[in-house]
Order: structure tokens, then sequence, then C-alpha cells
């Protein structure tokens, strides 16, 4: 699907509109060396249905879930093929187990998001359970806008960069989310929410 816009500026910049002047004024703010608190470190493999824990604050976490492990882009590009497709709940816990695990696709902090295993690797990602994916999950409407390349228009891609034909219901950004990234995103979120780090 071809779009002569940018939809992920435009939600923002329409979102932001809404907010009071201090809140903008606090996520514009200079950030410096912070990120999420490193966690568990692990070498095992990224699974599809993996749910993990991330924390921007000492004894709060918030859960994620992994689904799809392997991306396996149409141009066989080995960046994108490096992929891990993730979402991030409102869900929350103060220990790591998957007690408080509620997942709600309606209710998102973030997603969908792909990343690479590197974030399991450093701590910043803590798998602490698998459960496979639901009927829900499996048919979920999700996407990506490509930005314009090359004197083309920009696209909505799934995960592996093939066309989608609709505008879809979940919508990110198609690139690989470096490690500042999903902190910054937890962190714009807090601070228009502060009852998600109650």
């Amino acid at each position: 699907m071809f779009i002569d816009y940018n939809p992920i500026s435009k939600r923002w910049h329409e979102r932001m509109a809404t907010l009071p002047k201090e809140k903008v004024d606090a996520i514009n703010a200079p950030v410096g060396k912070e990120n999420l608190i490193k966690l568990k470190k692990s070498k095992e493999p990224v699974r599809e249905g993996d749910v993990f824990v991330l924390s921007i604050k000492e004894g709060l976490y918030f859960y994620g879930k992994v689904l799809q492990a392997k991306i396996e882009h149409i141009k066989n590009d080995d960046w994108y093929n490096q992929g891990i497709v993730i979402f991030i709940f409102k869900c929350k816990t103060k220990k790591k187990s998957m007690e408080d695990f509620k997942p709600d696709y309606n209710s998102l902090l973030i997603g969908p998001n792909i990343v690479i295993a590197d974030y399991w690797r450093k701590g910043l990602f803590e798998t602490i359970g698998n459960i496979p994916l639901t009927k829900e999950e499996q048919g979920l409407d999700y996407g990506f806008y490509r930005t314009p390349f090359m004197g083309k228009p920009g696209t909505i891609v799934k995960a592996n960069g093939e066309d989608l034909n609709h505008m879809p219901k979940l919508l990110s950004s198609h690139t690989i989310m470096v490690y500042t990234g999903i902190y910054m995103h937890l962190r714009t979120e807090t601070i228009i929410d502060p009852a998600l780090l109650e």
C-alpha cells in the first residue's frame, strides 16, 4: 500500500497537540545516558511466544511478548533477518513472574516493534516464560510504515518487507529499534501517564 504522508509522524503530532505544555517540554528535554535497567543476560535463542520483562524503575517490570522470533525478509536482508517482532503491554508486575501477565492488545504500551536478540544478550529484556501464540495473536492486524526511498513513496509493509494492501490497526515504523529506542518510548509514555510507574 503506497501512502503519500507519514502516518507515524501525523499520529505523533496529533497526540502531542493534546498534551499540556509541561509534558511536551518534559518529553522534549535532553536525555543523558539513561537506558533500560539491566536484568539477567541470556544467550538462549529467542522463541515465538516468549514472555519477557523490562524495566526503567527498580522493582517494577513491564511485560512484553515475542510474536515473531525470526523475520525472513523478502529481499533476504541480513539486518532484518535478525529481527524479532515484539509487543510491550501496560500490564506490569513487581516480581519477575508470569503471575500478573494479562496481555491486552487494545492497551499497549509499545508495539509492534522490531528488535534484535542483543536486547536479551545485554540483559535489557529477560524472558520469564513462553505462551504459544493465540488465534488472536496469529491474526493480529499490525504492520509497519516504510519511509520513502529513492523517489518512491512510503509504503505499509509486514515485518518481512512484504507489502500490505491496507492500513493496519497497529502500526509502527519499519526499522530495527536501537537500544535506547525502547527506553525512549517507555520514558515518553511514563511522562504522559506517571501512574504507569506506580
